[in-house]
This record gives structure tokens, sequence and C-alpha cells, in this order.
């Protein structure tokens, strides 16, 4: 009954997201100021004229056409420029733009896909938390309620770096709540067939969904009935699903994946905390992200190994780690990714700590939505690094050493 109920209330906190979004979209928007959506469409368009998105020699007239049918001046400055940001996305993406292009290549039915599957991340999310936070009394199942909801649903990071500026990360972010909703059941055709499959979709679509992969190793092995040849064929039917998209683009996406690989971990701009702290220390920050990732490294084996935390809580971690510290540079929406699910994973663990998090994650994402500035983007970015660390630390010293289901 319980979960029942939870399903109805999310079902409205979808019809509600979505009504709320649509709002922000149908206000008078600049095609010059959306740039990642003219990207996106730039490369729905590629995939629509069957050119070749990762091979710049392929269909050349094609793509100066394309490059002068773009509304944002700085990405059609030149053709170079133009082709490597339309094909800087995996061929999952490339194709999903592919398929709304198809449908309709007008910016409007963009903006809208990328609401529906944020309204339904919001449905999504909200439900998770409320079923798999644990809560000690009234107050905090009160306050585990309105985590639900600020995660995703009124998140002001993902509200405007999502759908008044308009992206698709929030997809990436459904597919990885998706898969770990797999991982929690336990009829075995639900997390590991239709699990491996959102996952494999997941690490096609952005790659990030790598990070999940050992929740379902862990529960393979906890099997313990022919754990071995399970983990195989998870692994060989999750890799199938994640890289048969892949094939028609090599060798060129290979190419265009270290390229930008290289690019996001060598400099700083955006919303990245290394925007803040690279004027301050221009010759020892390289050092110290470094160190950072090292210790946080140690701080998350530690606290697994020593049974203080559970896979969950260390592959979370990791993803943060990666998407936040690793790489450099970027939009906030990117980094997002990392943070949302860092919080929900901590927060299945210890439910305090998670709407602590949640509660920062809002409030501190409202001032920088307020300010709109790399600095205060990358402050934000920065004091929840701090915060979350602090706090899993905190988990790990609390915890008595426990066994952890997932």
């Amino acid at each position: 009954m319980y979960i029942w109920k939870t399903l109805f209330i999310s079902s409205l906190v979808f019809i509600l997201a979505f009504i709320l979004r649509v709002v922000l979209i149908i206000q008078p928007v600049d095609l010059a100021d959306q740039l990642d959506l003219e990207i996106y469409r730039a490369g729905g368009a590629l995939i629509l004229n069957h050119v070749n998105p990762y091979n710049h020699k392929d269909k050349v007239e094609i793509r100066e056409r394309l490059r002068e049918e773009t509304k944002n001046d700085w990405f059609k400055k030149t053709q170079d420029r133009w082709n490597n940001y339309a094909g800087s996305n995996l061929p999952l993406n490339l194709l999903f733009f592919g398929s709304l292009s198809l449908i309709n290549h007008k910016p409007i039915f963009y903006r809208l896909v990328f609401a529906f599957f944020d309204s339904l991340l919001s449905a999504v999310a909200f439900f998770m938390v409320v079923i798999y936070w644990q809560e000690k009394n009234l107050f905090e199942q009160s306050l585990k309620i309105i985590s639900g909801l600020m995660l995703v649903a009124i998140s002001p990071i993902i509200l405007t770096w999502g759908t008044i500026i308009s992206e698709e990360k929030g997809i990436e972010i459904l597919l990885l709540m998706l898969a770990l909703l797999c991982s929690f059941s336990q009829k075995k055709w639900v997390w590991f067939f239709l699990g491996g499959f959102v996952l494999g979709l997941s690490i096609a679509f952005k790659g990030l969904g790598i990070f999940l992969l050992p929740v379902f190793i862990k529960k393979i092995i906890e099997e313990r009935k022919k754990y071995i040849q399970d983990l195989i064929l998870f692994i060989v039917f999750t890799g199938l699903v994640a890289f048969i998209w892949f094939v028609p683009f090599i060798p060129y996406v290979f190419q265009m994946m270290f390229f930008r690989l290289w690019e996001n971990s060598v400099s700083t701009s955006r919303a990245s905390s290394w925007v803040f702290l690279y004027p301050i220390i221009p010759t020892f920050w390289n050092v110290l992200r470094i160190t950072i990732i090292i210790s946080g490294l140690i701080i998350g084996f530690t606290g697994y190994f020593k049974k203080k935390i559970g896979i969950c809580a260390l592959c979370g971690t990791l993803l943060l780690l990666f998407s936040v510290v690793y790489l450099t540079k970027g939009m906030i929406d990117r980094m997002n990714i990392g943070i949302t699910i860092s919080i929900f994973l901590l927060g299945k663990e210890n439910t305090s700590l998670g709407i602590f998090l949640a509660l920062f994650y809002f409030l501190a994402g409202t001032i920088a939505v307020f300010f709109r500035s790399d600095t205060s983007e990358g402050l934000f970015v920065l004091f929840y690094l701090v915060f979350y660390f602090f706090s899993l630390s905190w988990l790990i010293v609390k915890n008595k050493s426990k066994s952890f289901a997932s």
C-alpha cells in the first residue's frame, strides 16, 4: 500500500514538474544564447543527413550548409569549431538528437522533450528518496519528502541548467537512477537483465554508468551460485548494449573521446571549482586537484573495505570525483550528474546526511542561480565537495563495521 501511495504521489510530482517546465519554456528565448541547444540540434541534423559526426571530412558541403543555419554566432564562427562541437557527444546521445530532429527539428520541440525527461526524473527521484531513505521519526520523514522534491523537481540547478538553459543531462541522471532502482530489486530478471540493459544505455549515453557497474558486480558475487558465469554474462550483455551504438562510427568516435577527455582535464573553465582556485594558486592547482582525488579515493575505499559504508556510497563518491574533480571544464549541468547521484546514494545509507546535503544543494544552488557567474557556480561546486566529504568522513567514523546489502 505504501509503495502504491508513493507511486501515485510521484505521478503528481511528474505532472506538476512538467507544468512548471512548460511555463518556463514558453517564455521568449534568444537562440543565440542557447549554445548547447544549438550544438545538440547540429548533432541531430548531422545524423538526420546521414553524415558521420566524428569524421569531419564526411560530406563537407552538407556540414557547411548546416553551419550556416546555426543561430549561435560563436558556435558557427569557423567550420572547425562547428565540426568539433557538433560531434562532441557519444553516439547514443547523437542518435537521440537525430531521432528528435526526424520528428521535429525546431528548438521548442527539443526543449519540450528535455522537459519531459526532467519531469520523469523528478518523479523517479522523488519515489526513490521516499522509498529508500529510511527516516527515524516523523520530522525526518517530512524533511525526506521535501528533499525528494528539492533533488530534481524544484531544484534551481536543474530548472536553470536543464529547462531555462536547455540541457539533456537529466536523461543521463534518469538512466543512472533507473539502473540503481533495478539493482535494488530482489527479482533477478529485473536487476540482472533490465538493470544491465539500462546500465548499458547510461554508459552509451554519457559514459558515466560505468561508475555504477560495481553495484551490480557485488550483487552477482553475493548470489554465490555460478557467480563467475553470471558475472561474465552480465558484463558481456551490458557491454553489448553500451558498445553497439559505437560500431557505425569506429574509429573516429574514439578519437573524439580521447580528445575530449584530455581537453576536459588539463585546463579550467565555466563552473569548475578550479575556476575559483586557479587565479589564487596558478602553479599549484593541478597538484591540489590530484591530491583531492587521491584523498577522496582513500576515504572512499577505506570506508568500504572496513565495512563502514556500502558499495553504493563508494560508487557515488567515485562518480563525484570524476565528474567534479577530475574533469575541470564544462558547465554545472554536467557536474550536477555526479552531485545529484551522490546525494541520493549517501542518503540511502544515512537519511540525515542525505537531507543535509539536499538542503545545502537547494539553498546554495538558489544562490548560484541568482548570481549566475563562473565564480558563484564554482564556489557552489567547491563547497558541495567540502560538505560531501565531511559527511562521508563523519559517516565512516560514526558507523560500526557492518554488512551492506547494496
